[in-house]
């Protein structure tokens, strides 16, 4: 029997989550912000939670890209689905950006800035991770869960 154990480094830096204020269909937003900042946000799997009875049925979209030589990478993920939310305590987002391998707190800075000038967004939170507690913060930051 194999047994796999999943080690955390020190040295991985925590995810930054930006939350997103945007009633815009998943696709329109994701192609504005690679337009924007450059990206390649392309639609990968799904979220499909299953051991939640509130969300038995929810598809929440993933939009994903890796940036500078696959050393930081960008998730968008959709928060809402037909009135239903993955991470309950941010139920008036209706997107999260997971920013994991941050290269800086600058470059944070200058993300959030260039969010703001996209018209189909309307606010822009920094959302501090340790202040989600939520069993589906698993499907955003897996690594650790």
């Amino acid at each position: 029997m194999v047994t796999r154990l999943k080690l955390i480094s020190e040295d991985i830096a925590d995810p930054i989550f930006i939350g997103i204020v945007a009633h815009e269909p998943d696709y329109k937003l994701s192609l504005a912000i690679n337009r924007k900042l450059g990206f390649g946000l392309k639609l990968g799997d799904s979220i499909v939670p299953e051991d939640d009875a509130d969300l038995d049925g929810a598809i929440f979209s993933k939009y994903s890209c890796s940036l500078k030589e696959g050393e930081m990478h960008i998730d968008l993920v959709a928060n809402c689905h037909d009135n239903r939310v993955l991470i309950k305590k941010l139920s008036n987002i209706d997107y999260i950006m997971v920013v994991h391998n941050p290269e800086s707190d600058s470059y944070v800075d200058f993300l959030i800035e260039k969010l703001k000038e996209i018209s189909l967004i309307s606010a822009i939170f920094l959302i501090p991770y340790d202040s989600i507690k939520d069993k589906n913060l698993r499907y955003l930051w897996p690594d650790v869960f």
